[in-house]
């Protein structure tokens, strides 16, 4: 797990659910990086989980965010956050 969001926690730059959104994130990622374990309920719990942290931390961002998504059920697109 990344240091700086221990150091973003405990400076109060990201709440403790954040805290835990991210590390549960970072978490499903080693398990298919590193170990090559795929499930596809953990990677839409995933998906949504830090999606919905992005809608919630875009309030505290200054310039509008997006990002591509790339699926295999309907090739990719962009999200739109207006």
């Amino acid at each position: 797990m990344p240091s700086i969001w221990k150091y973003a926690k405990k400076e109060k730059l990201l709440s403790i659910e954040e805290y835990k959104i991210l590390k549960f994130a970072h978490k499903q990622r080693n398990k298919i990086y590193h170990e090559n374990e795929i499930r596809k309920s953990d990677i839409e719990l995933t998906i949504i989980l830090y999606y919905l942290f992005l809608t919630k931390k875009r309030v505290d961002w200054e310039n509008p965010v997006s990002f591509r998504v790339f699926s295999n059920d309907s090739g990719s697109y962009t999200v739109n956050w207006s």
